[in-house]
């Protein structure tokens, strides 16, 4: 599925959303005057979950309120999830205080069910922690993101995908502090467990190397973006589901490179090649 298909697929999911909203709104008011609790819960889940997809934040707060007022004092197992949900709606709401609180209050009721290793401990960790980047905290962020990803190796292995955006934020935490060679490092970690997973000549890799590639020409490190784009382009060529449209973007990638460091380039002679031969390329691309 290509990016656009990705981009619209989420826009009829939220507009869905969005035109559905009213009825689980109403659905939640009915359920509060049935005399049925779970349906009550299950009617606030709804609305709470679909006010966080359309970012209606205000909104999902007296839901994710309402399912920790119901639960508390129960012994419902249910809690300590509802007010990590909690957490992260008053985290997007700059009630970063209240998010640690109930950041903290959540994670520990999963230990005393789970276990201080348990896999479901990763993503109120994760939030925990980006909290703390939206206050600035960012030496704490990268604490918790630390435990976070060892967690995440403890459960899922070394060289899972799950971690990436575990990394992600730590690099952005590590940029945020000034500190760009800890930053880079992460940056490569990202694109080493990769290759560990699928193999450095996979296809599978080629995203990992553009993230790699665009983080250093941000950084103005046209010489190692370079490397990474032709890497690309040499996965790409011993592909044989490849064919020239698909080496367009990487060529213009490599191009742009060349030209901005006055250097003969390859990349655009075999670009000018592909558009002369492939008539139906489109005049956009062209």
């Amino acid at each position: 599925m290509t990016a656009w298909s990705n981009t619209l697929m989420g826009l009829l999911t939220w507009f869905r959303l969005a035109k559905l909203l009213p009825f689980v709104l109403i659905a939640q008011q009915i359920g509060a005057q049935i005399d049925d609790p779970e349906a009550h819960l299950r009617s606030l889940v709804l609305a709470r979950d679909a006010q966080i997809i359309v970012e209606d934040f205000s909104g999902a707060l007296t839901s994710a309120e309402g399912l920790v007022s119901a639960l508390e004092d129960t012994g419902d197992k249910r809690l300590a999830d509802h007010i990590v949900q909690l957490a992260r709606v008053q985290a997007e709401l700059g009630e970063l205080a209240n998010a640690e609180e109930n950041y903290l209050r959540g994670l520990e009721l999963l230990e005393e069910q789970d276990g201080e290793l348990a896999l479901n401990l990763i993503v109120p960790y994760h939030g925990l922690a980006r909290s703390y980047m939206y206050g600035g905290r960012y030496e704490e962020a990268i604490t918790v993101l630390e435990h976070a990803q060892d967690l995440n190796q403890r459960n899922l292995g070394l060289f899972n995908l799950e971690q990436t955006e575990l990394l992600d934020d730590m690099a952005v935490a590590y940029l945020s502090l000034g500190d760009t060679l800890e930053a880079q490092r992460i940056q490569r970690e990202r694109l080493r467990i990769a290759v560990r997973r699928f193999g450095a000549e996979s296809p599978e890799t080629i995203p990992f190397l553009n993230h790699l590639g665009q983080y250093y020409e941000y950084s103005r490190m046209k010489g190692q973006a370079r490397e990474q784009y032709q890497q690309i382009l040499e996965v790409q060529e011993a592909n044989p589901d490849s064919n020239d449209i698909s080496l367009l973007f990487v060529l213009r990638k490599l191009t742009l490179i060349d030209l901005a460091r006055n250097e003969p380039s390859s990349a655009r002679a075999r670009l000018t090649e592909i558009l002369d031969r492939n008539v139906g390329i489109p005049p956009m691309q062209r």
